[in-house]
């Protein structure tokens, strides 16, 4: 998905440039709307003009560990619009919700935040072992009680999905349903991850994002209809 604050970039050779390897070897420039194989800014849909969306970053991080689902439950809890988390994909096929370290080269890096696992990643860990990871409370990013931090789980993305599910007949009038920005992290996240959304009914609370532009032109072609844009 492109948000409605990067929208202008899509005309922006410069600003969304990213290196590509050409045949010859020579490192070329290439803008986001090349990458996505359009002419200009796609047409948005659900754009509130009234005021900002107020999202949760990784759910309430300074009441309850971030990106558990008790974080996501009280930013909804506290009115939030919706709330933004990050995907991967792990050893077993299972798709969890992580953040850890942020890097393009080693994404979901556990060194900082689990104990015992430096130079480890989340998608090389089965969900059973992801079940037992302890995080660190001492970790800098981490702004809610120690206790709180102990007791930490890593949840599957299906869970977050099923804890946030609004049913749009019981909203009260003119209410939007909880929104759920989903970060596309590591390798093989795009079609797993739409096609949960799809076999939950949940494609109108859910909107998709990646700083890589390969993962948005994967997912436009994978479900040209379902790519929102907001």
């Amino acid at each position: 998905a492109v948000s409605i604050q990067n929208l202008d970039l899509l005309n922006t050779d410069l600003v969304t440039a990213v290196p590509e390897e050409t045949a010859h070897g020579v490192v070329e420039k290439k803008s986001l709307r090349d990458t996505l194989g359009v002419d200009g800014p796609p047409p948005l849909k659900g754009y509130r003009t009234e005021r900002p969306l107020i999202l949760g970053h990784r759910g309430a991080p300074y009441d309850y560990l971030e990106c558990t689902r008790e974080a996501f439950l009280r930013a909804k809890e506290l009115g939030c619009d919706g709330i933004e988390l990050d995907v991967f994909v792990v050893k077993d096929g299972s798709l969890v919700v992580f953040h850890g370290g942020d890097s393009a080269e080693f994404p979901g890096d556990m060194t900082l935040h689990c104990h015992d696992r430096k130079d480890q990643t989340i998608i090389d860990l089965t969900m059973e072992e992801i079940r037992e990871l302890r995080f660190i409370p001492e970790h800098k990013e981490f702004a809610c009680p120690k206790e709180i931090i102990e007791r930490g789980q890593v949840p599957l993305l299906s869970e977050v999905l099923e804890d946030l599910r609004d049913d749009p007949a019981a909203l009260p009038n003119g209410k939007k349903p909880f929104q759920i920005r989903i970060e596309l992290k590591g390798p093989g996240t795009v079609k797993p991850t739409v096609e949960l959304a799809e076999a939950m009914d949940m494609l109108d609370q859910v909107c998709f994002s990646s700083f890589q532009h390969e993962k948005l032109r994967e997912l436009r072609d994978f479900r040209p209809d379902a790519t929102r844009y907001r």
